[in-house]
């Protein structure tokens, strides 16, 4: 099995690039577009912006503590054993839609191989094996594999910024001239829409805490890695926004909700091969590969603590459940060789489990009164005032995602997450009313100073 302590700075920038960079701006981004327009950049800004701030929680309790078992830990220190319990059936429903990236990625590599087209669920279920693959070596090889991915997705995004900010038309940019749309194309309401449905495409570092248990120095490295790659991120996101909106009207990118129609236009073909294989496959590779990573923790520690079957606990010698491995691999390649969609089952319980991340945010609240020493000596450390002010803002952000999502939910999918959320509290009643948990506090949190070691 793995030892301990192996993920650096480095390992863990890439893991949370990766996982930010995806859909996010390879199909979100260009739906944005058709909702405020050329200002599509100043809303990737906001959104890095409320990113951070929506992270903070995560940041103090990351700084603070060694969490072996990631959200799902989490959730049983600050919220209670019952939390937890209904926590997780929520937590695997809102994760079973990797393959929606495998097959995105058979998209993009389609649009350049049209000779693929016929093999298009060849191609994405070959994905997915290749990144499941990955994942059976353990976290050390993923990360490794991560970083070469890292690298080419780098690659191919610089040539579409290199590419497309000379080709920008500047005249009349900040105005309502350019391609006679005004620069807020639905005015100030478009501009909210776009940064409520944006907001999630920067937000993906605070997968970090759920590697908690691998880092060298997870007080210090996964606060400082959660900065540096929303801030990266978020520079990326907004140069690539500039191309977006300044090369084309907004009527000729839309409707083909990929960044694929502006890479043509701006590209020779040798270097759209390049930005298509590199930048776009790429993105939506390292997004499924730590996206799969870091469920493994969670789920294994609620297989110990008695919430899910035993099997789940049971690694292999690299340190992988197996049993997990397996069964997201199942799930995941449902909708790829029998063509089942399990997109509309994410939408089914976005947002619930967007509630369930407000809640984990608001039981930081408590850090500082039940690990009153271990918060003394976190990197993250601040004043009592500074604490509760940031802990607001961060709580203000999360609850507005969750009222975004609600206030866009239809009366069928409002009950369908009651329905979800009534079954995950009887299961929940089930394992401990059948004697099945056995949850022990005290392996949970492993206190900085005494954990390098492990």
């Amino acid at each position: 099995m793995e030892s301990k302590g192996f993920l650096g700075r480095k390992d863990l920038f890439g893991l949370a690039v990766g996982q930010i960079i995806g859909s996010g701006i390879m199909t979100m981004s260009v739906i944005a577009l058709g909702m405020t327009g050329r200002s599509l950049f100043l809303v990737f800004l906001l959104c890095g912006v409320l990113s951070l701030v929506a992270q903070i929680p995560t940041a103090f309790l990351g700084g603070t503590m060694r969490i072996k078992g990631g959200t799902y830990s989490q959730a049983v220190l600050f919220l209670g054993d019952f939390f937890s319990g209904f926590y997780i059936p929520v937590f695997i429903l809102a994760n079973l839609t990797k393959a929606t990236l495998a097959i995105g990625f058979a998209n993009y590599l389609t649009y350049i191989i049209p000779a693929l087209q016929p093999y298009k669920n060849v191609v994405a279920a070959a994905v997915m094996l290749f990144v499941f693959v990955v994942n059976y070596f353990g976290v050390s090889k993923m990360a490794k594999a991560q970083q070469i991915m890292f690298y080419f997705m780098l690659v191919g995004l610089a040539a579409f910024v290199a590419f497309g900010l000379p080709q920008i038309t500047w005249g009349g940019f900040f105005g309502n001239e350019l391609f006679s749309e005004p620069f807020l194309l639905k005015g100030k309401a478009g501009f909210i829409e776009a940064v409520a449905y944006l907001i999630f495409a920067s937000n993906g570092a605070q997968v970090l805490l759920n590697f908690s248990d691998e880092c060298k120095n997870p007080e210090k490295d996964i606060p400082a890695m959660m900065i540096a790659s929303t801030l990266f991120v978020c520079v990326v996101y907004a140069l690539i926004a500039l191309v977006l909106g300044g090369v084309l009207p907004t009527t000729e990118v839309v409707p083909f909700e990929s960044l694929a129609p502006v890479a043509d236009a701006i590209m020779p073909r040798p270097v759209l091969f390049l930005f298509i294989i590199f930048g776009a496959c790429m993105a939506l590779l390292t997004t499924l590969n730590s996206s799969l990573a870091q469920l493994f923790n969670p789920l294994r520690q609620a297989a110990q603590d008695g919430w899910l079957p035993s099997v789940f606990a049971k690694t292999n010698k690299y340190g992988t459940p197996m049993a997990v491995l397996v069964f997201l691999f199942i799930i995941n390649m449902l909708p790829i060789v029998f063509g089942v969609s399990l997109t509309a089952l994410s939408k089914w319980v976005v947002a619930l489990n967007n509630l369930m991340r407000l809640m984990l945010c608001v039981g930081i609240f408590r850090l500082p009164k039940l690990y009153k020493d271990l918060w003394k000596k976190s990197s993250f450390h601040v004043g009592k005032a500074a604490f509760y002010v940031l802990m607001i803002a961060a709580t203000a952000i999360n609850g507005f995602q969750v009222y975004a999502n609600t206030k866009t939910l239809t009366p069928k999918l409002a009950i369908i997450n009651l329905m979800v959320l009534v079954l995950s509290v009887l299961y929940t009643l089930f394992r401990v009313k059948g004697g099945h948990t056995h949850i022990d506090h005290n392996i949970e949190v492993t206190a900085i100073g005494s954990s390098n070691d492990n």
